[in-house]
């Protein structure tokens, strides 16, 4: 099936339980909201702004990416997300250069607090 097609399946979905059930409240269970710009950027540009009505979300995603490509996170607000889990595996400089984790431990804590 056709990535638009799923899109708009979605965009249905949205609108039936809306229209039906009243439901504007969801769980994104995507391991990764996050990881494309492109997927994030096409879901509202063909879902969340063709809504008649405001849906909002909470969604697992990557601080790294957000801090990493800034603008993302005006994007993500814009399309509903209203609870982001982030998985912060540790605080621990140290720990963190051995398990490969790039983005210091301090930087996150202050980009946390910025968002």
């Amino acid at each position: 099936m056709c990535k638009n097609c799923l899109k708009e399946i979605l965009k249905e979905e949205f609108i039936y339980n809306y229209e039906n059930y009243g439901v504007t409240n969801y769980t994104f269970t995507d391991d990764t909201y996050n990881d494309s710009i492109p997927k994030m950027e096409s879901l509202y540009e063909k879902v969340f702004s063709k809504l008649s009505f405001k849906i909002s979300f909470t969604a697992y995603m990557r601080l790294d990416l957000i801090y990493r490509y800034p603008y993302t996170a005006q994007l993500i607000k814009e399309s509903g997300a209203t609870g982001i889990l982030f998985g912060i595996e540790t605080t621990n400089k140290e720990a963190a250069k051995i398990i490969g984790k790039g983005l210091d431990p301090e930087k996150q804590i202050e980009f946390l607090h910025k968002l």
